[in-house]
């Protein structure tokens, strides 16, 4: 045998010896799992070696003495693996707003079709640099590292710094797209170049100008005309023509394609077909029986079981509340509202349904003024419900998974009172 082949038949060994198996699983602040999380190593983080299982799960063969998890909306768990004992419980944190990353406004041409462009509104600062780190040194140790979005794009923010504290780094990417840095001596040069990052928003350029397709048809296959594509980032929203065939550009990760009287469908764009499902009672929401008896506002009212109980009324300036809580558990609670000014009735926020997991909508028809009932689980593992319509809504979110399912049946027994004496 060859020197050559012997030096790397020596490698191969040494590379496997300081290998390592790292199991665990992967939960939000509340203890929920946390499905598709992707892990990293700090020697290369463009290079996904796992994926977090359904349950939260995950197994990989490690070689870098760090792991990094990363889930969009989320700060990054970051696990030095020789502290790690047996299966490890990593916890990634909520950003704010949903981890929205600021997207540039006064920017008219930066990214191209398959780049984006990092922007600084004070100008560029000496010592960054245009580009992507795509891995860490041994002697680099990260201590910072979190998923924000824009649109569809993920925006990766890490900081870093040597064993000695003498090096820092700083960094923005959007994964293959484009990145701005800084890496340099721990100075007060390094430290405003580093500042200088602060307030940099994303010009995402021409990837908003890709158009999509879909048809709109109900269960029968026949097109559904007026049907709107919600929530793709763009306004006005597009509707569909007599033939079903809707044109729209799309920004967000999904857009919720909705006409009043059918549950609505959500689309990524992927498919050029989607189906809304026709609502029993005429796409009405059930009306309340007469010798039923209801809590709640003028229009939407509910019927609760023995295990809850009703709290005082609060009556403010323009509207009015109350709390349905679990008893025992006033913690957890249904709240229902009603004034001039409580709801404007237009339903689900862009982040409300881009940043949530499996989200559901009905949207009842009600002469011109529509009813929402929307529902998901948000980034912070939050199980969430809303019915909404103008001056009134009635809605719950909670970590708890039996107080949800509580809380839907209540939800479930949601009627129309036809606008009526209110029920207390």
């Amino acid at each position: 045998m060859s020197a050559t082949a012997v030096m790397l038949c020596l490698v191969a060994i040494v590379a496997a010896a300081e290998s390592r198996v790292v199991r665990g699983v992967v939960v939000d602040g509340a203890g929920h799992a946390v499905d598709g999380a992707r892990v990293f190593q700090s020697s290369d983080l463009t290079r996904v070696i796992g994926v977090a299982s359904a349950e939260g799960a995950f197994a990989v063969t490690a070689d870098s003495p760090v792991l990094v998890v990363r889930r969009a909306g989320y700060r990054s768990a970051i696990l030095r693996i020789a502290e790690a004992e047996g299966d490890v419980r990593l916890v990634l944190r909520g950003l704010p707003n949903y981890g929205a990353f600021a997207e540039c406004s006064w920017a008219a041409d930066g990214g191209t079709e398959t780049t984006v462009t990092f922007r600084l509104p004070g100008g560029e600062s000496p010592g960054l640099e245009r580009g992507e780190v795509t891995g860490l040194s041994p002697h680099e140790e990260l201590y910072e590292d979190a998923t924000y979005r824009v649109g569809r794009l993920d925006v990766v923010a890490s900081r870093w710094q040597s064993a000695d504290r003498r090096v820092v780094g700083r960094q923005l990417v959007v994964a293959g797209m484009g990145g701005i840095h800084y890496r340099g001596v721990s100075l007060l040069g390094a430290w405003r170049a580093d500042a200088g990052m602060d307030g940099v928003c994303l010009d995402a350029g021409k990837l908003k100008q890709k158009t999509f397709a879909v048809t709109v048809r109900d269960e029968e296959g026949a097109p559904v005309a007026d049907a709107t594509a919600g929530h793709t980032g763009f306004r006005p929203e597009v509707k569909s023509q007599t033939d079903g065939k809707i044109r729209a550009r799309l920004w967000g990760p999904v857009a919720v394609i909705r006409k009043p009287g059918y549950e609505s469908a959500v689309w990524n764009g992927s498919v050029d077909t989607v189906t809304l499902r026709r609502l029993p009672n005429g796409g009405g929401m059930p009306k309340c029986a007469a010798n039923a008896r209801y809590v709640g506002g003028a229009r939407v009212r509910i019927r609760l079981p023995r295990d809850m109980a009703e709290n005082p009324l609060v009556v403010d300036v323009d509207h009015e509340r109350r709390y349905y809580v679990v008893r025992g558990r006033d913690e957890e609670s249904i709240q229902h509202g009603n004034g001039p000014m409580w709801s404007l009735g237009d339903g689900p926020g862009d982040r409300e349904v881009w940043d949530t997991t499996a989200f559901q909508e009905r949207v009842y028809s009600d002469n011109g003024w529509p009813i929402f009932d929307y529902r998901g689980r948000d980034a912070q593992g939050k199980y969430f419900r809303k019915i909404d319509t103008f001056s009134e809504s009635v809605s719950y979110r909670t970590s708890d998974a039996g107080v949800a399912a509580l809380f839907d049946r209540v939800l479930d027994s949601a009627c129309d009172a036809g606008g009526g004496r209110r029920v207390h």
